[in-house]
């Protein structure tokens, strides 16, 4: 295959392979919090959610290659900062109650983030990971 084309084949697939991770991600998330709800959640969620699943599945992606470790630990760092930016926003500037930590122990972030919901931010980084770099073997090998 020349080149060009090959290389243009790649960039496609990147592409594929982020955007169908986002939406699947958007669609996991949203799924996961109206199961820990008990009632559907906000649309918001399925948007952050989405969000957070691309930026960690990039985080082994281009030219700095991080150990698993690694991105974990960013992983978990990235998906409580936007938790505690979205949370700022809709909680505490737009009042839509979309999540409140308020009664847990070890909350910060303004009340938006919660040192438990970190360590289940770790295991989801983790499976993101993983299921990041299983959607890449399918899509090159279409």
């Amino acid at each position: 295959m020349l080149s060009w084309l090959k290389a243009m084949k790649h960039k496609l697939n990147l592409i594929l392979v982020h955007a169908l991770f986002g939406v699947m991600g958007g669609g996991i998330y949203f799924l996961i919090e109206t199961i820990w709800k008990g009632k559907p959640t906000n649309w918001t969620m399925a948007v952050l959610g989405g969000l957070c699943f691309v930026i960690v599945g990039l985080l082994n992606e281009g030219k700095h290659q991080f150990k698993q470790w690694q991105q974990v630990v960013i992983g978990t760092v990235v998906i409580t900062v936007l938790e505690g930016l979205t949370g700022v926003v809709l909680n505490n500037i737009l009042h839509m109650g979309v999540w409140d930590y308020s009664h847990l122990p070890f909350t910060f972030f303004f009340g938006q983030c919660n040192l438990f919901f970190c360590c289940a931010w770790a295991l989801l980084s983790f499976i993101v990971i993983h299921l990041e770099d299983k959607m890449h073997e399918i899509v090159d090998n279409m």
